[in-house]
């Protein structure tokens, strides 16, 4: 869903970025550093209106771009589980730069699993896609080289309510 072209000029654009420190007592993210960004901004808006319509597809709904937010996992950096607010309902949680090792991420299991949650290792270039608040997910620790990170940027849509007719 990230092309090559659109991949080095975000890892650009996130290290010129000043990025918020969540340090390993952070409730939700440890050893991670990130940042929102603007639906407008000139990296972000040409990847998201290519991604609408394929999030809408896979949804069966109408959706309108709700939030966007990238963060930066280092060795140690985990993501605490839980639920997204009500406005960022769908999420492409798309993966920039991939550690050396797997690591997955989490999403509550359902009837087709047994409970048992769904573990997704999402690729460089790739996404996975879901319902954020109906389902909790979560990533366990990173164990990886101090050199080594997880680079990801989210997108969100919420459901687009109906124009009131005039």
């Amino acid at each position: 869903v990230i092309t090559p072209e659109e991949q080095a000029k975000i890892v650009v654009l996130m290290n010129q970025t000043n990025l918020n420190h969540e340090g390993g007592d952070a409730k939700h993210y440890g050893q991670s550093w990130g940042s929102g960004f603007p639906l407008e901004h000139p990296m972000f808006a040409p990847i998201i209106a290519r991604l609408t319509p394929q999030v809408e597809q896979v949804f069966g709904l109408e959706l309108e771009p709700s939030g966007l937010y990238a963060r930066i996992y280092r060795n140690g950096g985990y993501l605490g589980a839980h639920v997204d607010r009500d406005d960022l309902q769908y999420t492409a949680s798309a993966c920039i730069v991939e550690p050396e090792k797997p690591w997955f991420l989490f999403v509550e299991g359902d009837e087709a699993t047994q409970g048992a949650p769904y573990a997704i290792n999402i690729g460089a270039l790739d996404a996975a896609v879901m319902n954020g608040t109906q389902k909790r997910h979560w990533r366990d620790t990173l164990n990886c080289d101090d050199d080594d990170m997880g680079m990801y940027v989210f997108f969100h849509w919420k459901k687009r309510e109906p124009k009131p007719s005039v």
